[in-house]
């Protein structure tokens, strides 16, 4: 169980490796970027292109930040440059695939992306500084916004475009009907497994497109002071070369199984590399053949995949470990209770009166707080999640906090609580700035975190429109479907499945309470119900009763759940 929760937990975050490598992300950059270069002055071409040396040192420093985030040490510049020039490369491919597709992106797409941008830094002249900070200039600015939504749309298309076969959709029903699809028929989780097949194999396509075209790609008349920008071979094993590049990005997962040491990251990358090369030459052993239109580590992963099937399909089972193992593990086998229900989660804002309350407060302490008292005065009064730790946010640069809050801080003295309470989207922080690190453009500091909350006629007001909801929703005058897409409810759905007595609801996470009166309403009751911070209206419209496991009736996933078991036994073994 815990693996297959990891499994999930990781897709997002291997999927932004593995990807978002390719695309160049916006994100607010500054420090290394000479002001004095103008975008003719290039730092090489690719297929004949000028790329600007303003647009390799937002990426060198975009890569920089994004691993400072999970590393205590710094990365090489060497290596950033290398890997920002791969991501260049990338994007420029991904962008000439576009046009081969007709992706088009239309000048509304691009402002509603900008106002997007603008609303998270309204102050106009901040939002001007930022972008000649980067480099940019407005014109260059939306180019480089129609480019991320052609970008975007573009590996859609490919995913859309991907043709998926009833009979592959059966397989991997089968494959997963225990895990991914557990509780749902073949026709149910039909429209899900098409979306995860076309989304595995679509990304598997763009894959093989980039590849070709990066082998055909020319880079040259690269500027002195960047000296080599291409990958370099590291070493070679069972004839798969691996590159820097590949243990690079290797070493960032590193980063999520508690590895901060980056040259420590890089050795165990290294090594999970060579363990993966391992499993590849045996699945090649076994008959398994490699796809050499994928990039390296994607043909070791796709022949890993590979050699898990074929170990599972030899596992032979007999009733009698069948049972044994059924009886070890009975209780996961229990049908849970659990019950379905439509719920109207409204909207609680707080008033001006209520934001001017937060304030009052944040002042109160801010006047009480100082550098000696700090860490205890967070723990006391803060809101946020950095409490515990006596507010302390650690080392962090640009970019890396909200304008507001960033500006404070690297305004701030060392050694100094900052003058003013400073107002965020998350509420009023009070800051204390410990250390600064000028040569990294880096400061250590901490904050208390004042939340918004609502007041109690805030609350007496919403639950007087809550009220009136329950009463259209009794006479039929209204729908828990249409009460979801008014301004009141907080998410545009109302059907919530498989609440649990544990208090977890999807999508709306865990609420103990709500969850309890759930289970104790009547079928079809409209109630309402006020907890600390929200208010609900709901019905219950299905329950399932707690039964004992039957082992006539759960055999096959009991079957599908030994052979995997017995998989990662034998996978250990390898």
């Amino acid at each position: 169980m815990a693996i297959r929760s990891l499994r999930k937990k990781m897709r997002p975050v291997i999927w932004m490796i593995t990807i978002g490598f390719f695309i160049s992300m916006l994100t607010v950059i500054v420090s290394n970027i000479n002001m004095g270069l103008k975008n003719k002055r290039y730092a090489f071409k690719l297929n004949g292109n000028k790329i600007a040396i303003t647009e390799l040192e937002r990426g060198i420093n975009n890569i920089s930040n994004q691993y400072s985030q999970y590393f205590t040490t710094p990365m090489d510049r060497e290596e950033t440059k290398i890997l920002a020039v791969d991501n260049i490369l990338t994007n420029e491919i991904l962008k000439e695939i576009g046009k081969d597709l007709k992706v088009k992106v239309s000048s509304s797409e691009v402002d509603v992306k900008i106002g997007a941008i603008k609303t998270q830094i309204p102050d106009k002249e901040q939002f001007k500084r930022m972008l000649s900070a980067q480099g940019y200039s407005k014109k260059s600015f939306e180019t480089s916004i129609r480019e991320s939504i052609l970008v975007k749309k573009t590996r859609d298309k490919v995913v859309e475009n991907t043709k998926i076969l009833e009979e592959e959709k059966i397989a991997q029903y089968k494959k997963d009907r225990y895990r991914e699809y557990l509780g749902k028929t073949y026709e149910k989780a039909k429209p899900l497994i098409e979306k995860n097949l076309k989304e595995a194999n679509g990304n598997k396509e763009l894959m093989k497109l980039i590849e070709a075209r990066k082998k055909e790609a020319k880079l040259d008349d690269i500027r002195e002071n960047y000296g080599n920008i291409t990958p370099t071979v590291e070493f070679e094993e069972e004839g798969f070369k691996i590159t820097n590049i590949d243990i690079i990005k290797g070493a960032l997962y590193q980063s999520f199984y508690g590895v901060k040491d980056y040259n420590e990251a890089k050795i165990k990358s290294i090594a999970n590399i060579k363990d993966e090369i391992k499993l590849a030459k045996i699945a090649m052993d076994r008959g398994a053949k490699k796809d050499e239109t994928l990039p390296t580590m994607n043909q070791i992963k796709d022949l890993k995949l590979q050699l898990v099937d074929n170990i599972k399909e030899n596992i032979v089972t007999n009733d009698t470990e069948i049972k044994k193992f059924f009886n070890e593990n009975k209780e996961g086998y229990n049908v849970e209770a659990s019950a379905d229900a439509n719920i109207i989660n409204f909207v609680v804002n707080p008033t001006d009166l209520d934001i001017e309350k937060a304030k009052e407060r944040a002042n109160k302490i801010l006047k009480k707080v100082d550098a000696d008292n700090f860490s205890e005065m967070a723990k006391k009064y803060s809101d946020g999640p950095s409490a515990p730790n006596g507010g302390d946010l650690g080392w962090f640069g640009k970019g890396q906090m909200i304008p507001e809050f960033e500006t404070a801080v690297f305004k701030c003295e060392v050694g100094k609580v900052y003058p003013e309470v400073v107002k965020s989207k998350f509420g009023y922080h009070i800051i204390f700035v410990e250390n600064k690190n000028e040569e990294k453009g880096q400061v250590k500091a901490s904050h208390i975190l004042i939340k918004v909350s609502s007041g109690k006629k805030t609350f007496e007001k919403v639950m007087g429109t809550a009220k009136t909801v329950v009463e259209e929703l009794e006479t039929n005058k209204l729908t828990f479907e249409d009460a979801s897409k008014k301004s009141y409810s907080k998410y545009k759905t109302s059907e919530y499945l498989d609440i649990k007595k544990d208090g977890y609801i999807k999508a709306l996470g865990y609420d103990d309470l709500l969850a309890k009166e759930i289970f104790e309403s009547n079928l079809g009751k409209i109630s309402i119900i006020k907890t600390e911070k929200r208010i609900y209206v709901f019905k219950k419209t299905k329950e399932i009763k707690f039964e004992e496991a039957n082992f006539d009736k759960v055999k096959d996933r009991v079957i599908y759940d030994y052979k995997n078991q017995k998989l990662m036994e034998e996978m250990k073994k390898l």
